[in-house]
């Protein structure tokens, strides 16, 4: 147990030297870059409220607490364009929780962070098996319709390259939809 808890202290430590080390750069540095994506082409998102407050106990709302995620509501018709000129469309009232990323995770990688993009889509892709298209006539058509998890698995990976352009980080995070996905997948086919 000492052993486990030595090894549990190292890695925080080193997390967090990672951390110090990569805030000071960006200090040094004072990066500044052009988003792929421009502030009035984001998703527009309305938080949806975490059910905590009319819990029965305290040991429910802590439950909540610890494991539910604020889901978020598309509120506008929103528009994705994907390196090939095809045009995703996510609609107005579609609910997700951004990236599927647990919970101790967020101090690293936030869900409405780097991912927040790829991880509509994808939440989309996976609801429906498909996404909607704009078509050269302005009409709404399926993309891919029945293309299957690993299709849009892999699709969440290219797209986060092309929004955030961290590789690593894209890869880790394909890795864990392709890995540890699957249940919510089934549990859409259902």
């Amino acid at each position: 147990m000492e052993t486990i808890i030595y090894g549990l202290g190292y890695f925080v430590t080193g997390l967090l030297a990672i951390y110090v080390f990569f805030w000071v750069l960006y200090q040094i540095l004072n990066l500044e870059a052009e988003p792929v994506i421009q502030a009035e082409d984001m998703p527009k998102l309305k938080p949806l409220p975490i059910p905590t407050n009319k819990q029965k106990t305290i040991f429910h709302k802590l439950a909540i607490f610890l494991i539910d995620v604020r889901k978020w509501e598309v509120v506008e018709d929103w528009h994705y364009v994907l390196n090939d000129e095809t045009t995703f469309v996510i609609p107005s009232g579609y609910q997700f929780d951004g990236a599927s990323i647990p919970r101790i995770f967020w101090a690293i990688l936030s869900p409405t962070g780097i991912l927040l993009i790829p991880g509509l889509l994808h939440d989309y892709a996976y609801e429906h098996d498909q996404l909607m298209q704009l078509n050269s006539k302005g009409s709404l058509v399926p993309y891919e319709k029945n293309a299957g998890k690993d299709f849009w698995d892999n699709l969440f990976r290219k797209i986060g390259n092309k929004v955030n352009g961290i590789y690593f980080i894209n890869t880790i995070a394909w890795f864990a939809v392709s890995k540890f996905g699957g249940s919510t997948w089934n549990e859409y086919r259902k």
